[in-house]
């Protein structure tokens, strides 16, 4: 995710941690998981493997928001759409399920 999408979410309100800052870049996804779990944080990725119902199941995190966008759409573009959908998005929907990010739509997968 691009740096841009933290200052965003930061100046829309949002308290943001991101893994480069925080010491987790480059760990597993497990790690980063249990990291937004201690820290009761919604997980916000482009990695799918974090969207796996197997390895994360619904209703054991506070939320976990997957981000599906093609690679050549800009920054700003990506980052406009993430702030909608989230600002869009009752966020005591989200604890415990998976909001799937794509250009021109938003799904909540649940529990």
């Amino acid at each position: 995710m691009p740096r841009s999408l933290a200052r965003r979410l930061r100046a829309a309100g949002f308290d943001v941690a991101e893994v480069r800052d925080v010491g987790l870049r480059g760990q597993s996804d497990e790690t980063v998981f249990i990291y937004a779990q201690a820290n009761r944080f919604v997980l916000l990725t482009a990695d799918v493997g974090l969207g796996t119902l197997l390895r994360f199941p619904l209703r054991t995190h506070p939320g976990i928001v997957v981000v599906r966008f093609p690679n050549e759409i800009s920054h700003e573009a990506m980052n406009d759409a993430i702030l909608t959908a989230l600002e869009n998005t009752d966020h005591q929907e989200m604890v415990g399920h998976i909001l799937i990010i794509e250009p021109r739509r938003v799904r909540l997968r649940r529990g």
